[in-house]
């Protein structure tokens, strides 16, 4: 995944900043294991990795912390609590892997034709009340509602990271790759539930207010929120597919044919699996989206 990643990145680097000095911005870097995976692999293009400054986004204490420490051997590298840029700053590349899902979200409900919004009493008690302004004017926004009697997600929190990143870039791409769907699908009636769900040591539920702090808690992102906001600030859609096909695009061809030559039976076997994995449709490779945006 780190491979094919700085593959593309430093392909587009060649082809929109020849020899120039551009930022690699991750927002949701965690403890920097994909930055140090990315960075290690840019390496391998001395001219462009001398050219990278990485800033890494994160806003646990802890896991900043892991992140410096993690990173000492890549000076380019830093890590921040937020998207410190002024708006047409940055020149480069802004990606996310799984962030967009992991952002808080207000729930909704459709009923009788009214929408309202899902609360928690004292008690931790769901109850459905009149819509908050908030959720009422993402929807209005974004010109679709969910379908009748069924629950859907008001993604807020992820349309102003977008408006901030794209403020940000005054050229370059922002590439955020995730689970999710564009509204129309978000938003139909085979999804009664909406996409709301708990993780759990590799198991999901719907049990939201259990062992706090100890389960993830994601949505499906609503892509076309982000395309929309996006079109706001100057961002182009460049594309949308999934990561089967943006991998098959950009590089993984080249690195299934490296993986045959291989002498080491074992380490052919691990990589070939790898990439399996990254690319298949039924898996991860159909599950994901890339969105590349452009301005």
């Amino acid at each position: 995944f780190a491979s094919l990643l700085a593959q593309y990145f430093h392909e587009e680097w060649n082809e929109k900043f020849p020899n120039q000095t551009i930022y690699l911005i991750e927002p949701g870097a965690g403890s920097g294991r994909l930055a140090l995976k990315i960075l290690d692999e840019c390496k391998n293009f001395p001219d462009f990795y001398r050219n990278l400054r990485y800033v890494g986004i994160e806003t646990s204490a802890l896991r900043r912390q892991a992140a410096g420490e993690n990173l000492r051997a890549h000076p380019a590298f830093k890590i921040e609590t937020g998207f410190n840029f002024s708006e047409n700053s940055v020149n480069g590349f802004i990606f996310s892997n799984e962030f967009f899902d992991a952002l808080p979200a207000r729930r909704v409900l459709k009923q009788n034709g009214k929408m309202l919004e899902v609360f928690l009493d004292p008690t931790l008690k769901e109850t459905a009340k009149e819509i908050s302004p908030e959720a009422r004017n993402y929807f209005d926004w974004l010109g679709i509602e969910p379908a009748e009697s069924c629950k859907a997600e008001a993604q807020c929190a992820a349309r102003d990271w977008m408006g901030q990143l794209a403020r940000g870039l005054k050229n370059g791409l922002i590439v955020s790759i995730d689970y999710g769907l564009k509204a129309p699908e978000l938003y139909s009636e085979m999804r009664p539930e909406g996409t709301l769900l708990c993780n759990y040591r590799h198991q999901t539920n719907r049990n939201f207010f259990e062992r706090p702090g100890e389960q993830d808690i994601t949505s499906h992102v609503n892509f076309t929120a982000l395309i929309k906001e996006g079109e706001k600030w100057g961002l182009r859609p460049r594309s949308f597919q999934t990561q089967s096909q943006f991998f098959l695009e950009n590089g993984v061809e080249k690195m299934m044919e490296a993986v045959s030559r291989e002498p080491d039976p074992r380490a052919k076997f691990k990589i070939s699996s790898a990439i399996k994995s990254l690319i298949h449709p039924e898996g991860m490779g159909g599950t994901f989206k890339v969105l590349v945006q452009e301005k």
